[in-house]
């Protein structure tokens, strides 16, 4: 006679480990997005629609976001927006790293670090994701504190279309 414990081991079938983890890392351009994102303008945005499978559930997401500043940008009042299905996610300021020499900055001087590639991870709340999301990028751009032109060449923030974004 068998004891009823092993009957039991015997009843339960072997449980593999789930399958269905999946990692998926897709860049701007495998999104649809051809060339760099340029946003111009003292006010620019641009939205990426993307969707998700329905047989998968994503538990974690992760951007890289790759990014450049027009260098002529004051740091104070200028900055790059980012939401996620109309979520605010980040809003990444402008900003000037320390001088190296004491030599006063005019007013007129460029400040040619901003214009270096720059690179940032976000964390995308995955409760913010959908099946179809909106991925916007908002760009607030000023040159000068007094009166400026909106189209000024000097106002612009580039987004590379080798940012990923990392669902698991």
């Amino acid at each position: 006679p068998r004891s009823p414990s092993a009957q039991a081991v015997k009843a339960t079938p072997n449980i593999p480990p789930a399958t269905d983890a999946f990692d998926n890392t897709v860049t701007l351009a495998d999104l649809g997005i051809t060339n760099t994102i340029v946003l111009h303008g003292a006010d620019a945005s641009r939205t990426i629609r993307f969707s998700l499978p329905q047989t998968q559930v994503v538990k974690t997401a992760t951007m890289h976001l790759r990014y450049h500043f027009s260098p002529a940008l004051l740091p104070s009042i200028s900055h790059l927006k980012i939401s996620l299905n109309g979520t605010l996610l980040a809003t990444i300021p402008v900003t000037t790293p320390p001088a190296t020499d004491t030599a006063p900055i005019e007013a007129n001087t460029t400040r040619k670090e901003n214009g270096s590639l720059q690179e940032m991870t976000l964390t995308l709340p995955p409760e913010t994701l959908a099946r179809t999301n909106d991925l916007a990028f908002e760009f607030v751009g000023h040159s000068t504190t007094k009166c400026e032109d909106p189209s000024n060449s000097a106002l612009w923030t580039h987004v590379d279309n080798t940012s990923t974004i990392e669902f698991a």
